[in-house]
């Protein structure tokens, strides 16, 4: 029995379902996971196992034959080869902890999902901050009503959104939403007062980042419960 094992949930992208029938987000193309079941082997070599199911699977193996230092570059080439793009997320656990370090992995998993953030290879200390703030509780809670007052103001959470998603940088926003960039400041200054956290303040733009992580992971990175249909572009 090895001292620490490498946890991989891994996922193969779902596109929609042309008929319209499906009641699932999307459907995962066959070919494209047996590609990818195909070319694993191959990539990874034998010594490493994984289980697939209808859209991707575990991958468990001793840390001595998966070292931290090539799981990234495996995963690329694994993508490369397979031609599709693989999103896995990657924690370390002992023996007596596999099953909750699946638990762990699938759950990261379902935060990239949710957060629409793009494929490619996460470990737990990428998604570190984005896992605490979507567990359920009262902070998580406190963080989605802080949102609250925008939910019908398309403008406030499209321009809230592109001053994050652009590094907090009024004239890259500006050009982006075609608008002037005292409009940006203007409408950062309203989003200030109906929420009470100031995006032109760090710890205020601290505060609504989270906010945003908590509304997009119940909603949806490309959707929202209200008119405003927000894309969160987050980075």
């Amino acid at each position: 029995m090895a001292e620490s094992y490498v946890v991989a949930a891994v996922a193969v992208p779902s596109h929609a379902d042309p008929t319209g029938t499906s009641t699932d987000a999307g459907i995962v193309v066959p070919e494209d996971l047996q590609r990818v079941v195909t070319v694993f082997g191959g990539v990874f070599g034998e010594s490493v196992r994984a289980r697939w199911g209808a859209r991707g699977g575990t991958v468990i193996a001793p840390a001595a034959d998966l070292p931290a230092d090539r799981v990234d570059r495996l995963f690329a080439a694994l993508s490369a080869e397979a031609g599709v793009a693989v999103t896995a997320t990657i924690v370390l656990g002992s023996p007596a902890r596999i099953v909750e370090s699946i638990d762990r992995a699938r759950e990261l998993l379902e935060v990239v999902h949710r957060l629409g953030l793009r494929p490619g290879p996460y470990r737990f200390a990428d998604l570190a901050l984005e896992y605490q703030l979507t567990r359920p509780g009262p902070g998580r809670d406190r963080l989605e009503e802080m949102l609250a007052p925008l939910e019908r103001r398309f403008e406030l959470w499209e321009t809230l959104r592109s001053y994050i998603a652009n590094g907090h940088l009024r004239g890259r926003t500006a050009r982006e939403l075609k608008i002037h960039p005292n409009t940006v400041d203007n409408r950062l200054k309203r989003v200030a007062r109906l929420t009470g956290c100031d995006p032109l303040r760090p710890e205020g733009i601290w505060c609504l980042r989270s906010a945003l992580v908590v509304y997009a992971y119940r909603y949806g990175a490309t959707s929202a419960p209200h008119p405003a249909d927000l894309a969160l572009a987050l980075p």
